[in-house]
């Protein structure tokens, strides 16, 4: 993990222990069972996808990812999710203080993904969404589970930065 000095005046925050390890398996084993249970959907372009397609498989870039949306599989894991992001949003409009009335800064998805080992998208890129979260101003990522070092990352391109 790269130690806070590392990521000043990047804007990229890292917040440890978000969700406490009991909850991360719950949610972990509840996104189990819904997948295994489950009819899936194929991936679709964003522009006919709505939050309303419970489950999803990138079959783009020959990408093996697995998501859910989980509002609509677990109420629950939603609102551990969201409360967990709040508290992060929170602590990180304290510290970029121009954000403070931002109405922008509410997620009403959250998508669950499950990426295999060396699984993942290997070519550098943007996130792209439908024009209702457009104006977007921050993007959050929860990791659920812990990995030995250098077994997964979100690497960002311009800021030389590799967060693990």
């Amino acid at each position: 993990m790269l130690g806070p000095s590392r990521l000043d005046n990047t804007f990229i925050e890292v917040y440890e222990n978000a969700l406490d390890e009991n909850t991360c398996n719950l949610i972990i084993n509840e996104f189990n069972q819904m997948w295994d249970a489950s009819a899936k959907i194929i991936n679709v372009p964003n522009e006919s996808k709505t939050a309303t397609d419970v489950i999803e498989v990138n079959e783009f870039s020959n990408r093996t990812d697995q998501s859910l949306f989980a509002e609509n599989y677990s109420p629950e894991a939603y609102v551990s999710i969201s409360k967990a992001v709040e508290n992060c949003m929170n602590q990180y409009v304290e510290k970029y203080a121009a954000l403070k009335g931002y109405k922008g800064l509410v997620s009403n998805t959250v998508k669950i993904q499950k990426t295999p080992i060396q699984g993942g998208f290997h070519a550098w890129h943007f996130e792209a969404n439908p024009k209702q979260h457009c104006d977007r101003a921050v993007v959050w990522t929860l990791y659920l589970n812990t990995l030995p070092e250098r077994e997964a990352e979100t690497e960002f391109l311009y800021q030389g930065i590799k967060v693990t």
